[in-house]
């Protein structure tokens, strides 16, 4: 059960980081900062669907936060790096990238989610 909450939240976090780059490229120019804002801002986001709506977990808010923001900034410097190169080098359209990065990143992180929200 658990699999199927990860895949829900993963989609609507997938998808709202997307459309958030998306509208974000109308007011900003620059795709890599577009890009980072969402990072960003879905990172709160994704915490507490993980803690709350996929593991259920409401003991250890803080050291949770914590394992996850570590996961996190190893995960999203990971995305971003692959995203830079792979658009710059084949500058196909940043969006469809950016979707191919997130996909095959969440596939890893649910892995290490599952251990970081397992109950004690």
């Amino acid at each position: 059960m658990k699999e199927i909450k990860y895949l829900v939240s993963s989609s609507f976090s997938f998808f709202f980081q997307l459309l958030l780059a998306y509208f974000l490229s109308f007011f900003l120019k620059n795709e890599n900062l577009t890009v980072l804002i969402s990072i960003v801002v879905v990172f709160f986001l994704n915490f507490l669907l993980l803690k709350y709506f996929v593991f259920q977990n409401k003991t250890k808010f803080l050291s949770q936060l914590s394992e996850v923001i570590y996961i996190s900034i190893f995960f999203r410097i990971s995305e971003f790096l692959v995203f830079y190169y792979v658009n710059k080098i084949l500058d196909y359209g940043f969006i469809l990238i950016y979707a191919f990065v997130l996909i095959v990143s969440n596939i890893f992180k649910f892995f290490l989610y599952k251990k970081t929200f397992r109950l004690k």
